[in-house]
């Protein structure tokens, strides 16, 4: 199943911060070719509001395929990590950050 989260203008733009485990967890066999972009995962698009997810922005797991985290998303200040998954996804032109010791 394609899931599209976010997408290219600003009125497509999710704010993803602060959530008590992951900010965006694609998972299981059929979560395949879903595309993650223009999105703010931790911050806001100043990056100067910092409210990190308390484990990644994104987690990727249990089998999904093919997913694409594409351009214009930033994802910063998470415990954990940025993008955290499996190989067989793209990853390209996101900002990212860790999150401040």
């Amino acid at each position: 199943m394609r899931t599209v989260l976010g997408g290219a203008p600003p009125s497509a733009r999710n704010f993803i911060w602060g959530d008590g485990w992951e900010g965006v967890w694609i998972y299981g066999d059929g979560a395949d070719r879903s595309t993650v972009s223009g999105n703010c995962i931790g911050t806001d698009s100043s990056r100067v509001f910092v409210v990190g997810n308390t484990y990644s922005g994104i987690w990727i797991s249990g089998g999904a395929q093919d997913n694409d985290i594409g351009s214009g998303n930033i994802i910063a200040y998470n415990s954990t990590h940025g993008l955290d998954g499996g190989d067989h996804h793209r990853l390209q032109h996101c900002h990212t950050r860790h999150h401040p010791q």
